[in-house]
């Protein structure tokens, strides 16, 4: 897990969204602060919309919409077989690219997928 969360950082700091400072008060620590760009794209991000959006309805409100999405959940799972949605890497049909290779395929689609894409969530994924 922390290879994952050190290459995401190395991304978004790339990517000009974050910035690293060294900690003034103990040299080990990294602070990680939002960059103008970074602060940008967080205000336009969905999902926080959708997180403030499902708290100005209120509690009684927002414990309703939560029951209802656990009741989609479950009967998306119930219709899928019980299978669940996995990251794109876990499936049985992911082919990874051979040694020294840009490009991994979905045997299932018969897609080429970057590395990048072998991150994101599928709603196809078979475990194996």
């Amino acid at each position: 897990m922390a290879g994952t969360v050190s290459q995401t950082l190395v991304v978004l700091e790339r990517k000009k969204l974050i910035v690293k400072k060294s900690d003034p008060k103990d040299r080990r620590n990294v602070q990680l602060e939002l960059t103008p760009a970074g602060r940008l794209l967080l205000d336009d991000d969905p999902i926080m919309a959708v997180r403030n959006n499902a708290t100005a309805l209120g509690e009684t409100n927002e414990v309703a919409l939560l029951a209802g999405l656990k009741r989609l959940l479950h009967v998306t799972l119930e219709e899928r077989g019980g299978r669940a949605f996995g990251v794109c890497h876990s499936c049985k049909y992911f082919l990874q690219a051979a040694e020294g290779g840009a490009i991994h395929r979905c045997a299932l689609l018969d897609a080429p997928l970057s590395d990048e894409d072998s991150e994101q969530i599928c709603v196809e994924n078979v475990f194996g």
